[in-house]
């Protein structure tokens, strides 16, 4: 599973990433412009896995693994300007996404204008939409214009249709892709379209480290909020695994994130 790790400048989005990742240095990293992409693979503790090896007793005891993608190339004038086609294409390869959205307060880490999680979170969310928006309106009309040319595949063409006049009707009423109630072929029939919308995502709020979480809602399904600690939890995913419980308990946090 590939998960996407985006944010607003000064988000703490990269903390984020390192105390997801565990301490895993980043293992591959691309650049193409102002897009930088730093990626670390990580493997999934499952207390089933530890069972199973305790019983069979394998050479090798292999967990699921996840690959974080921390993803640079978002500016101040987002909600201006929209998503950049590059970042768009790559957001698109991601099974998920982690949104960061800063809920701190640091003379240390400058911020444009005032600290407001709420208004991030929207800008973050509108700009999904109006990217969905565009890729169904594109291909809806391609599909009318199919389907006016007489092609081969008119009955499959006419339930595309059908399908994507539900999707923009959706999108209409300013709701993401993954709250609608699609058929197993319907969803199949949006995989290649890398609509932003339709993926799960999990909304992380970095607070500081006495910080309080803000009140935010996000009643939308296949979704999660969480308020972290990032800038402490990079420090402990840091430490050993001696030193880690000690620090844990210092600061009153019994689970890491990851």
């Amino acid at each position: 599973m590939q998960i996407g790790i985006i944010g607003l400048p000064q988000s703490g989005k990269t903390t984020i990433f390192h105390a997801l990742a565990g301490g895993e240095k980043a293992t591959s990293a691309y650049s193409s412009g102002r897009l930088d992409i730093h990626t670390a693979i990580t493997s999934v503790p499952d207390e089933r896995v530890d069972i199973l090896s305790k019983m069979f007793k394998p050479r090798k005891t292999i967990y699921a693994q996840v690959t974080y993608a921390d993803i640079a190339g978002l500016d101040k004038g987002i909600s201006k300007k929209g998503l950049p086609g590059p970042f768009v294409n790559l957001l698109g390869q991601m099974d998920a996404f982690v949104l960061v959205i800063r809920a701190f307060d640091d003379p240390s880490v400058p911020h444009d204008g005032p600290i407001d999680p709420a208004a991030d979170l929207a800008t973050l969310d509108t700009e999904f939409l109006l990217n969905d928006m565009g890729a169904v309106e594109r291909r809806y009309e391609k599909i009318v214009e199919s389907i006016g040319k007489g092609g081969k595949d008119r009955d499959l063409a006419l339930k595309e249709k059908g399908l994507f006049e539900k999707l923009k009707a959706h999108l209409d009423q300013e709701q993401p892709l993954r709250d609608m109630e699609l058929t197993p072929e319907e969803f199949q029939m949006t995989r290649g379209y890398g609509f932003l919308s339709i993926k799960p995502v999990l909304i992380i709020i970095n607070i500081g480290d006495e910080g309080t979480p803000p009140t935010l809602e996000y009643p939308h399904q296949k979704s999660a909020l969480v308020a972290l600690r990032g800038r402490l939890e990079r420090e402990i995913a840091e430490l050993s695994p001696e030193d880690a419980p000690l620090f844990m308990e210092e600061y009153g946090i019994k689970e890491l994130s990851r």
